[in-house]
């Protein structure tokens, strides 16, 4: 569902970013894609001080890791065992009592990644669905929860067949409690109102030896086809059949696993920019012929070490088969 009437916002929202350590080359285009959401609070947890302005609707919290693992320990009455900063994502139910402070004054709270690239949110999320619902969205890339006590404390509760927060706080063996395995199914057992749609563009990671071309996990994937942010919006463009060029407009691009450089441009002086295995290029909505969108968008193998390397494991292994 679709809306582009923002001026009607009545909800307050803030969403969190929780990044520890160097951030990622390209963090000036995702600060670039929030502030086109300025409808939207982004509070940027983080021990790393940006050497660039952020928007003004990104607000930062300076805090180290330990520090946030040690008032969930507070909150949940046990030690929680953090061995590396992705351990922090199992945390992300309980940020609602985390951060109490920073989100009293407002109706919504979420979470975000910072491999991503946000188009126009609310768009796609209007106040019909946020006034039905406890939780907007399932994935850890963006989930939003009621700021109430009851939506708040959720993540402690048991149901049949969901992960139990102890073991995920405590075992760093676990994963994706922050989504299916966990909050979604004790919401759902305990009879939370949860919406989810497939409106985003999950891209899939890299193969072990091959950097693939993106694709998103629950969309139609076409032969030709790429992916973009323009003005504030994120789409997938692909080519028909009969040789027109065609844009899906998503919630955001999500791209998991990929080590993406740095721009070679200002993210504030472009109206738009591709997002594909080789990184960022300018694109201000040209019409690509199906030889550009593949150059922006194809499969190649990662390096010629590794593909060496995958040789001497194959011969490897036929030698261990024969002797």
């Amino acid at each position: 569902m679709l809306t582009s009437d923002q001026d009607s916002i009545k909800y307050r929202i803030a969403l969190l970013a929780c990044y520890f350590g160097p951030l990622p080359p390209y963090a000036p285009l995702v600060f670039r894609s929030m502030e086109m959401n300025p409808s939207i609070d982004w509070l940027f947890i983080t021990d790393t001080i940006p050497r660039f302005q952020l928007p003004p609707n990104v607000h930062i919290r300076v805090r180290s890791l330990q520090s946030v693992a040690d008032r969930c320990g507070e909150i949940c009455e046990f030690p929680i065992i953090i061995n590396r900063p992705y351990d922090i994502c199992d945390l992300r139910p309980a940020f609602g009592l985390i951060f109490s402070d920073e989100l009293k004054d407002y109706h919504f709270w979420g979470h975000v990644d910072m491999d991503a690239i946000y188009g126009d949110i609310l768009r796609f999320l209007p106040n019909q669905i946020l006034a039905a619902n406890d939780r907007i969205l399932c994935r850890g890339h963006l989930s939003i929860y009621r700021n109430i006590d009851r939506v708040n404390h959720a993540f402690k509760l048991l149901a049949p067949g969901a992960m139990d927060h102890k073991k995920a706080f405590t075992d760093t063996s676990l994963e994706q409690f922050d989504e299916w395995r966990g909050i979604w199914k004790i919401m759902r057992y305990h009879n939370f109102k949860q919406y989810h749609e497939e409106f985003i563009a999950d891209i899939r990671p890299p193969s072990q030896y091959k950097i693939t071309r993106f694709e998103a996990e629950e969309l139609e994937n076409y032969k030709h086809q790429f992916f973009y942010w323009h003005d504030g919006r994120t789409f997938q463009a692909y080519y028909h059949r009969e040789g027109g060029l065609f844009d899906r407009e998503v919630a955001y691009i999500h791209f998991k696993k990929r080590q993406l450089p740095a721009p070679e441009f200002e993210a504030g002086k472009i109206r738009g920019f591709s997002i594909g295995p080789d990184g960022f290029f300018p694109y201000n909505r040209e019409n690509l012929t199906e030889e550009q969108m593949d150059f922006i968008n194809s499969t190649r193998w990662k390096t010629l070490n590794t593909g060496l390397q995958r040789l001497k494991y194959i011969f490897k292994k036929i030698l261990t088969i024969y002797n």
